[in-house]
């Protein structure tokens, strides 16, 4: 019995260091996106549960986007159907289940952020262009 305690021991400081580093890499991943400045909100489907007994989905999503001032990466969860506001978290306070879940989809959340960003940038543009054609008749 003995060597089970200090084998769990061992296990759970190793689970722990591990846990930690992966929180480290979340981390420095979020500080490299915001490094870019993008001000963009983008967000990718980590899983989709049906509740048969209330008849709805529940979604799980990674993101990333502005939530308390700050922008970072983001877990949300909840019934999208009926949640106005569903829960919004930072992902380095989430479990490490939705964690492992989130680094599997950060490319899909790279070719979002991506998209969003040239769909902005168009939108821009055409604004942009409207304005100075406005512009122009005035000045006539």
């Amino acid at each position: 019995m003995d060597s089970f305690f200090k084998n769990i021991a061992e296990t759970s400081r190793n689970l722990s260091t591990a846990s930690d580093l992966l929180t480290k890499q979340i981390t420095e991943f979020e500080s490299a996106l915001g490094r870019h400045r993008l001000g963009v909100t983008a967000w990718v489907t980590l899983k989709v549960e049906d509740d048969r007994e209330q008849g709805l989905e529940y979604r799980e999503a990674l993101g990333y986007g502005k939530h308390k001032g700050k922008w970072g990466l983001l877990y949300g969860h909840g019934y999208p159907d009926v949640d106005d506001n569903p829960p919004i978290d930072s992902l380095s306070e989430a479990s490490r289940e939705v964690k492992l879940m989130a680094v599997a989809k950060m490319p899909a959340l790279i070719r979002e952020l991506e998209k969003q960003a040239r769909e902005l940038q168009q939108k821009i543009n055409a604004s942009a262009e409207a304005l100075q054609s406005l512009s122009e008749k005035i000045g006539q």
